[in-house]
Parts: structure tokens; C-alpha cells; sequence
């Protein structure tokens, strides 16, 4: 216990220091004096220890009081317009319509000339035409010297999270968004890193082509700790089933790769000299790299790299000074990571571990039979199951202070979630890394063995999913003085490092009791196992096949992606096709790939309406994950929204076909998708141009059609009158989101729509759909006919060209 002692020495100095902010000049003679001190007993052979104490709590008063100086200009509530020059010093995220990143700023101009300016600032941007150009995604990279025009302010504070405060404990105290770029330099920053990261964007993306949404989403957290693509429901379930712990990598993650690689390590290069202690230590560093080194991974690793010194020594019992020395080093070289939520979670779940696990494994290896050894596969498994009971519970015993005077609510659910789910994590973690080194050699092979990866991260969300339906999964607790929490953790410590009879007599209370409850829960047969989950897996994927087999029928579905377009249609022939992607490219995916089996990601055709964003950023990011045949699109422009566009054709070896009015496509039997705008001789000179050279089409199969409008407005409505064409349809997508400018009663009463269907997300900035284009809507087609996605979610209407369903989301 001397390690832990002199770290808790020093986290006390630490601690005391950030709320007194001590002067260095102050406590600075009393270390001298302890150091002549430790000097004169060191003479006279007397214990060092209280002087050692003593000094590394006056270290850590001292350290705590030199922190970084606050940046020098605040700016106030609404921002103000500046120009900056700095280098990106993170690695870029692109987060579907923006790219996020942190700016090392240099210099600043206010309009009164330029200053120093020398600290971190949150920039959200999109790239320019130069960057699209020149560049392949995220455009904006590590190391780039950037000139930056536009608002700077304080960072939001939401009404459940202060962001605000978040981003400050990490020296962040201004954001700027949206603002004109200009790129000065390029590889300004370690090259080192440029690398790393480099490879982790390419990782991320090989996940992104070798699995479907959200399971790529879901994989690229737990393998490179990039969290921004989760789906926010799903993010809320792991929330409220006291999950989230599986998705943030940390100790777990890394002694789940810990334990894989030594056991590999050990097999292939034996234990003579602890060479195999050199493979796992590697990895366990090269992971905490590409996950972006936060925090808990480098404290994980540097646990990890302790444990594994210890195993060279002959002495691995030693996981709690790990984490102890651990936690000394982070706090020592940021102070202010104390404060932080995250931080106390993290080093208080994995030091319930280290401190319960043991003895509770103990435990249960004497009540319950759970000894792997000598058992072959069963008892391995057996062993693992309890493993899983036993870490999810130490982690919930010690944590559970925190979370209800944090959050003031309680997961109940926690324990059985984690224990389900955790089985599945280094599969996911595994079969991952596989798909990727697969993609890496031909993506046709990683997409095969991505196939693989699915079925347990399938089975994660499942989970997940499933406790989150049980009502009253999180209890609400009233907020609480903070000295209880300390009460809790000095009960805990008492007990802790209770005599060690005490601590024996708490074992084996009530284990008579239990132990006969244990003989009876022991499986003596898991022989039954291997046929019985073979039969499991058989029956998952006939019914898979089964349910996802098409029924000769017309699907078209409106789908769900916020505040654009985006619809999906399956002929009876099998013919998929897509028409626009909305404005988030993960968002789009993930619509389109719940409505795809797992292991066919392709489609027929492609139509891109116009180049404005709310219907054309998706669409990016669809074809570079799914293989698609034929690719149709409007007219052209030249932004650098359709550039970035053009580019990902090229990359993908796709090549774009015009549409115009007249034409005709031919889906295979008697369903036909018709061609009504854009004419050969575009509309010029309105500022809605790009709206009403939207491509309109008109697909029909036996008596049911639908008629499918983007973004056109009341000129081009007109002009689709006055060529006298037939627009009589059973369905119509109502132009431009409901707005005020479409919808026409002229066009209306021609089109004699009897289901209408809107695709606008809930909240639309613009207003739509206008309530008067609503009123016209229902009159026209009648109460309970009209459909919006932000509403009912994706909308699905189903034909046999006689008769049409409609299936909505919720």
C-alpha cells in the first residue's frame, strides 16, 4: 500500500490546490525545508516516510496553483467578428453537414491590427471549393495553418448539459461556426500523429464501407472511440440501461485486447524471456492511439502497461497501484482532470473493479463451481459469465455515489444489460479489427467478413434495446449534499482496509444460504449448448431470410431523414431505387440501410433532384458506401456542396447520366418511372432556379401512381400545366417541404392526389410545412390521408397496382 499513499499524498494536494490556487512562493520554503528535513533523517536513519508524504502534498499544492493563464479575450454574449490564424490541433471530425475541429490559435484581429492570440478554439466549418478540389473527406486536416473569418463566441450551454463547462475543463472557452476559410500552410503539426490519424479516418471509413448503419456507427466506437456518428435514440438507450460505459473505450476495452493478444502471444511465441509480453504492450499503445488518446485510454494503457511490467517481475496482483499511479500521472499533468465527471466515473469503476473483483471471483469460484480450469470450453464459458456478473456489479457498487449526485437518477437495469451485453465485446472488438484489415486488402473481402462483425454488434443493440422497453429503467433520486458521497467512499475504504478477519467475516456471511442456491444454478451438462445454438443461429437467419424476402409488390418509402428528402423505392421485380439522400449523411444511410438486408447493399439507380443540400448530402455518402449501378441527376451547378458530389462519383467510377423532360425508365414489367422536369431549356434568372429545375418524376404501376416533386415551386408548377402532360396521381410528395411558394390550388386540383405526403423535419427553421398549405392538403385528400415524416416518421406505401397501404414508423 505505499504506492497508493504517496498517490493519494499527492491527489490530495492536487485537490486542496485547485480550490485555494496557492501561490508558488508561498509553500515553496516549507518543501525546502521538508527536503533538509528528509536529508537530516535520511543521516540518522529514520523512517522517510511522513516527510515523503508531507513533500509530495506540498508538490501537488503546488502544482495545482501553475495553471494555464485564461485566454486574454472573452468574447461577450452574441459574439464578435474577428479574423484568426492558427493550426488545427485535433483531429478533424466531419459530422455529416459540418467538419468540427480545434483551432491552436496564433494570432487574432479584433479591427485594431493583430495580437497574440495563443489558445484552443471549437471551429464547426465547411470546406471550400479549393479544399473539396484538392482533397479527399474531411477536407480539413491535422496540422493545416488556417486564416478564419467570422464570429466568435462563447460556447452554448444546453438546458440538460453544460457544454459550456464541459469544453472549458479542456482549456476551450471559445467557438467560432461557419466561418470563410482560407488554407495558409499544410503539415504544420507532428507527422507522427498526421499519421495516426490519417490511418484512423481510413479505418473508420473501411468500417463504413464493410458495414451497414448503425452497426458501422456502433463498431467505430468501440474500435476507434468516435462517437458522433450514434444514432441519438440508440445513444439514449445505452444511457438509460446504464450502458454507456460499453461505448466509451476505456479499461474495459483495453483489457479485453489485453487478454486476447497475451493469450495469442503466449501460444505463438511461447513464455521463455517474456518476449510475449512485448506483443500485447504494442497494441494496447497502438489502440489508445487510434481511439484518439483520451483520457481513460491512456490511463487504461498506462494500467495495462503496469500490469504487464508486473507479470515480467513475477508480481501481478498489483492492479489498484496501478490505477493509482495512473491517476497521479493524468492529475499531475492536468490538474483540473479531477473536476471532471468522466474522470471520477472512470477511475472509480475500474477501482471497484481492481478492489471487489478479486475476492468476490474468489467468491464465486467456491459457491458456484465457475473454476475454467480443466473444463475445457464450458467452463471457460461458465467462468466468463460470472466474470461478467461480478465486473459489471463491482463497477455499479462503486459508481453509483456518483451517478445519482451527478445525474440524479439511478440505472436499475445496469447490472443484467452489462452482464448480457459484455459477452458480445470483444467479438465486436475482434471481428472489427478483421473487417478492417480485410476492406484494407479488397473491399469486396471486408464486406464479406463485415457480415461477421454484424452478428454481435447486433446482438449489443438488441440487448440494449430491449432493456431499454422495460418501464422504470432509471429511478429519479432529489439532488443530496456532497459529503454523503464522501461518506459512501470512507465506509467503503473502512471496510476496504479492514483487519483482515473482518474482512473474512463479511465474505462469508450468508454462505451457507447461498452456497446451496449455487449447487443449484451449477450446470453439470453444457453439452446441450453447442446443437442448441447452432439451431438458434439457424433459426435467426431462416427467419431473417424469411421476413426480409420481398412480396412482389411497389414499396415506396418516404424516409425519416429530418429536415430534406429521401425516398426509397423497391419495384416488384427487385429493382432498388433512390431518390435524394436528405441533408446527414449518416442519417441517410442509416434510413436506407434498415430497409436493406445486411449482406446486399446495392442499388439499381440513383437520382439526385437538384444540388441543394437538404436533398444531395446524403446522397454522398451513399454511394460511396453502396455499390450502385446507374447515376441520374438534375441540372448541374457550380457549389462546392455538387463539386464534393462529382467527386465522390469519381471516386467511385460512377458515371452520371443528365435527365430532361420526356424521358422515360423502363423498371422492369409494367411500372414505369416518367420524366416531367427538368425541360431542355433550364429556367434562368429567378432566384428559386435551382428549385424549379428540380427533377420531377412520375412512377406508375397499374392504376397507382405516385408523383414525385422535390423542390419545385408555383413557376414551375405552371409551366408543368401549361405543357398539358398528364399529373393525375393516387400519391403525391408535396413540393418543397409544404412551403408557402408550392402546392398551388391549380396544380393541386390537376394532381387530385388522394394520400399526400410531406418530408419535413419536426421544428423546420423555414416554417414549414405553412398551415395554409396544410388546409389545402386535407381538403384535398381528406382527414387522415396526409402524411408528414416529422410526424409519422418514414411513410410506406405499398401497392399491387390496384390497391395501396400505407405503414408508418410510429
Amino acid at each position: 500500500m505505499k504506492l497508493l499513499s504517496l498517490v493519494a499524498a499527492w491527489v490530495a494536494g492536487l485537490l486542496l490546490g485547485l480550490f485555494i490556487q496557492p501561490s508558488l512562493w508561498i509553500f515553496l520554503p516549507f518543501f525546502l525545508i521538508l527536503a533538509l528535513v528528509g536529508v537530516v533523517f535520511r543521516f540518522h536513519r529514520k523512517p522517510l516516510a511522513p516527510t515523503l508524504l508531507a513533500s509530495l502534498f506540498l508538490l501537488g499544492l503546488i502544482r495545482a496553483g501553475i495553471v494555464e493563464d485564461a485566454p486574454a479575450f472573452i468574447p461577450a454574449e452574441g459574439g464578435e467578428a474577428v479574423r484568426l490564424r492558427g493550426v488545427i490541433d485535433n483531429d478533424p471530425e466531419n459530422k455529416g453537414r459540418i467538419v468540427q475541429f480545434v483551432l491552436r490559435g496564433e494570432e487574432m484581429d479584433r479591427g485594431q491590427g493583430w495580437e497574440k492570440a495563443s489558445d484552443k478554439i471549437l471551429v464547426s466549418a465547411r470546406p471550400t471549393r479549393d479544399l473539396v478540389l484538392s482533397r479527399e473527406e474531411p477536407f480539413f486536416r491535422y496540422g493545416d495553418r488556417l486564416l478564419l473569418e467570422g464570429r466568435l463566441d462563447k460556447p452554448p450551454v444546453f438546458e440538460t448539459f453544460d457544454y459550456r463547462d464541459y469544453l472549458a475543463r479542456q482549456g476551450i472557452h471559445r467557438s467560432m461556426a461557419f466561418p470563410q476559410s482560407e488554407l495558409l500552410e499544410k503539415g504544420e503539426g507532428n507527422p507522427v500523429l498526421a499519421r495516426v490519424y490519417d490511418l484512423r479516418f481510413k479505418m473508420s471509413r473501411a468500417l463504413s464501407d464493410s458495414l451497414t448503419e448503425p452497426q458501422a456507427s456502433v463498431a467505430q466506437a468501440l474500435l476507434l472511440g468516435r462517437r458522433s456518428g450514434l444514432p441519438t435514440d440508440l445513444r439514449e438507450d445505452f444511457r438509460n440501461t446504464g450502458t454507456s460505459h460499453l461505448l466509451a473505450i476505456s479499461g474495459l476495452h483495453v483489457r479485453v485486447l489485453l487478454v486476447l493478444s497475451l493469450g495469442a502471444s503466449a501460444y505463438l511465441l511461447g513464455r521463455r524471456r517474456q518476449y510475449c509480453l512485448l506483443v500485447p504492450l504494442l497494441l494496447i499503445w497502438g489502440y489508445a492511439v487510434l481511439s484518439g488518446l483520451s483520457p481513460s485510454v491512456v490511463r487504461a494503457a498506462i494500467m495495462g502497461s503496469v500490469y504487464l511490467g508486473a507479470l515480467g517481475l513475477g508480481r501481478s496482483r498489483i492492479v489498484l497501484p496501478a490505477l493509482a499511479l495512473a491517476a497521479g500521472i493524468m492529475a499531475g499533468i492536468q490538474p483540473q482532470i479531477l473536476r471532471e465527471v468522466s474522470f471520477q466515473l472512470s477511475f472509480t469503476a475500474v477501482a471497484g473493479i481492481a478492489v471487489l473483483a478479486p475476492s468476490l471471483t474468489d467468491w464465486a469460484r467456491d459457491r458456484f463451481g465457475s473454476n475454467s480450469h480443466g473444463r475445457g470450453w464450458t467452463g471457460s464459458l461458465t467462468h466468463g459469465m460470472v466474470l461478467a456478473v461480478i465486473v459489471s456489479g463491482a463497477a455499479t457498487i462503486a459508481t453509483l455515489p456518483l451517478v445519482a449526485f451527478n445525474f440524479q437518477q439511478v440505472p436499475t437495469l445496469g447490472i443484467p444489460a452489462t452482464v448480457l451485453a459484455l459477452p458480445a465485446l470483444p467479438f465486436i472488438i475482434g471481428t472489427s479489427l478483421v473487417a478492417v484489415v480485410a476492406t484494407f486488402i479488397h473491399p469486396s473481402l471486408g464486406e464479406v467478413l463485415g457480415w461477421i462483425a454484424w452478428v454481435p454488434i447486433c446482438y449489443l443493440t438488441w440487448v440494449v434495446q430491449l432493456f431499454a422497453l422495460v418501464p422504470e429503467s432509471v429511478i429519479a433520486v432529489p439532488k443530496f449534499s456532497g459529503l454523503l458521497v464522501w461518506t459512501y467512499y470512507g465506509v467503503f475504504a473502512v471496510v476496504i482496509l479492514a483487519p483482515a478477519r473482518f474482512r473474512l467475516l463479511i465474505r462469508r456471511t450468508g454462505a451457507e444460504r447461498v452456497q446451496s442456491i449455487g449447487s443449484r444454478l451449477r450446470v453439470t451438462n453444457f453439452k446441450v449448448l453447442a446443437p442448441g445454438l447452432a439451431l438458434s443461429i439457424f433459426a435467426a437467419v431462416a427467419w431473417s431470410q424469411a421476413l426480409t424476402s420481398h412480396d412482389g409488390r411497389l414499396h415506396v418509402l418516404f424516409l425519416n431523414v429530418d429536415q430534406g428528402d429521401s425516398i426509397f423505392i423497391i419495384t416488384p421485380q427487385e429493382q432498388r431505387i433512390l431518390v435524394d439522400g436528405g441533408p446527414d449523411p449518416l442519417m441517410a444511410t442509416r434510413a436506407l440501410d434498415a430497409h436493406l438486408p445486411f449482406w446486399d447493399r446495392s442499388l439499381d439507380l440513383v437520382v439526385a433532384t437538384h444540388p441543394d443540400e437538404d436533398h444531395l448530402r446524403g446522397l454522398i455518402e451513399v454511394v460511396k458506401r453502396h455499390k450502385v449501378d446507374t447515376v441520374l441527376e438534375g441540372i448541374p451547378d457550380d457549389s462546392a456542396l455538387y463539386l464534393e458530389w462529382r467527386q465522390a462519383l469519381d471516386e467511385e467510377a460512377l458515371e452520371v447520366k443528365p435527365l430532361y423532360r420526356g424521358q422515360t425508365i423502363d423498371l422492369g414489367g409494367p411500372v414505369r418511372l416518367e420524366v416531367l422536369n427538368p425541360s431542355p431549356e433550364p429556367i434562368q434568372g429567378a432566384s428559386s432556379d435551382g428549385n424549379n429545375n428540380s427533377v420531377v418524376l412520375r412512377l406508375t404501376y397499374g392504376a397507382v401512381s405516385f408523383l414525385l416533386t422535390a423542390d419545385i415551386e408555383e413557376g414551375t408548377e405552371i409551366a408543368l400545366l401549361q405543357e398539358r402532360g398528364y399529373l393525375g396521381s393516387t400519391v403525391l410528395k408535396v413540393p418543397h417541404h409544404g412551403s408557402r411558394t408550392s402546392t398551388s390550388p391549380a396544380f393541386l386540383e390537376t394532381v387530385s392526389p388522394r394520400v399526400a405526403v410531406i418530408q419535413v423535419g419536426a421544428d423546420n427553421p423555414h416554417g414549414h410545412p405553412h398551415q395554409e398549405v396544410v388546409r389545402r392538403l386535407e381538403d384535398a385528400v381528406g382527414q387522415g390521408r396526409l402524411y408528414t415524416t416529422a410526424r409519422h416518421g418514414t411513410v410506406e406505401l405499398i401497392t399491387d397496382g390496384v390497391s395501396l397501404w400505407v405503414k408508418t414508423e410510429r
